[in-house]
Parts: C-alpha cells; structure tokens; sequence
C-alpha cells in the first residue's frame, strides 16, 4: 500500500473541513487505518485574511487526530499578495499543485470543500491506491445538508443536476472524466505530468484537462462509483461573495 496523502484545497470561509475530518476519523476506524501515518493538506486562501485566526479555527477542526499541512497557495498571478490582476480570480489547478509541492505520500486522496464523505468512501480510495490507479469519485451536488459526527444524515438533490458517471461499476472511461471533487491521484503520475496546467486557471476545466493528458501519457482514469461525496451546494453558493478567489473569469 503506498503512503497516503489526503488534500482540502478551499478559499471558503465557512469550508466545513470538520465534516471531512469527523468522517474520515470514522471510516479509518471501521477498516483500522491508521491516520497517523498519513498526512491532511489543507490549502487554505482564507490564510491571506486573518492568518492567526484562521490557523487556529482550522488546528481545533482537526484535533490533531491526522498530521496537518496548512499553507496559503503558491504564489501565482491571479490570487493573493503576488497577483498581478486587478481582481482576484480562480486558480483551483495552482491550489491543487500546491498539494503537490507539499505533500510526502506517494498518493493523493483529495475532495472539495463543503463535502461529507458516503460510507465506504475510504476504503474505495484504498483500494484504488493500492492498483495505482487515477480514479475519479462521485460527489452530487445536494442542498440543506445536514451532518453529525462526520456521517449524513439528510440532504435534499440539488435541482436539475444529474451525474450519469456512477451508472455502472467501477470502470475506466476518457481521461475527460476526471473531475477533482473528489479524486484519487498517484504521484507520479501528477509529476510525470508537472501537475495541473495552470495557464486554465481563472477559466477552469484544468482537471478535465489532467485527465486527458493522463490518457495520452497511458494512465486511465476510474471511475469509482463506491467512492461518493456528497457537497452541499447551497452552502457553497452563499458564499460567493465572500469567498476568496472565487470568480471565474469570462472570455
């Protein structure tokens, strides 16, 4: 089994990491992983507000039940102190390099914000880990979440969206498929391919984009229909205005 890396890429205020790490604390129980032996990265643009105050919100989520990396994004020209845009826009493919740079497993287990995990969903991306594959999870986009201890408890689907990929069992599909919601990365792969292209960012579709290159480098992307999120996409929305580095930009 190789080592585990888990990344929490977020530029959200209210980012609910405690209904990631509450039930990632719950499933590594039931099938006895052991966290301390893995890591939690958490790239946080929030640290460029208030850094103190976030650092110690974000330590008391975590309790020191998983080793905690908590750092800013890298620099890049769309966000932060070095931006060189009037605004600040997206750079979700710098985010999620900066897991890279930081991270020392040899596979990275990451998911978005505002997500609760589904059962099983930790021993789906072991499982994963232990064929070196680049799977791509299942996270629906619901609304008036409700959480306890890490586990759903209810939830509403959010209007109109479907996501067709979790049809079938787990399979291979076009590298066009991958989307990091909720995404299982070997690192080397991600080296082989110097990471998510971040001449997407502030457009997006950086992800889509790793999964194409995967592709044409041999590496195909799984879909993993045991390994679902559920994200609370109301909660995401309502913070739009007051997330950093939020906005897309418009060609």
């Amino acid at each position: 089994m190789p080592s585990i890396s888990f990344g929490f890429p977020t530029c959200r205020p209210e980012c609910r990491l405690d209904w990631f790490v509450d039930g990632l604390e719950d499933q590594a129980g039931q099938i006895g992983f052991d966290l301390s032996a893995s890591e939690l990265i958490v790239v946080d643009a929030v640290l460029w507000q208030d850094e103190r105050a976030r650092r110690e919100e974000i330590s008391g989520v975590v309790r020191g039940r998983v080793p905690l990396v908590h750092v800013p994004p890298k620099p890049n020209p769309w966000h932060g102190p070095d931006r060189l845009t009037i605004k600040e826009y997206a750079a979700h493919g710098n985010a999620r390099n900066t897991i890279f740079c930081h991270m020392t497993g040899e596979h990275l287990v990451s998911i978005d914000d505002c997500s609760v995990l589904k059962p099983g969903w930790l021993k789906a991306h072991l499982d994963a880990a232990a064929e070196g594959k680049l799977v791509a999870g299942l996270y629906p986009k619901h609304r008036n979440v409700r959480v306890e201890a890490g586990r759903l408890v209810d939830s509403e689907i959010w209007p109109d969206y479907t996501d067709g990929r979790g049809d079938e069992g787990p399979r291979w599909v076009g590298g066009g498929w991958f989307f990091t919601g909720n995404a299982g990365i070997p690192l080397q792969v991600a080296l082989a391919l110097n990471g998510f292209e971040e001449l997407l960012d502030a457009i997006g579709a950086e992800d889509c984009d790793f999964g194409v290159r995967a592709e044409r480098a041999g590496h195909r992307t799984w879909i993993e229909p045991r390994a679902v999120t559920v994200q609370a996409q109301d909660l995401k929305h309502a913070q739009n205005d007051r997330a950093v580095s939020y906005h897309r930009a418009r060609p």
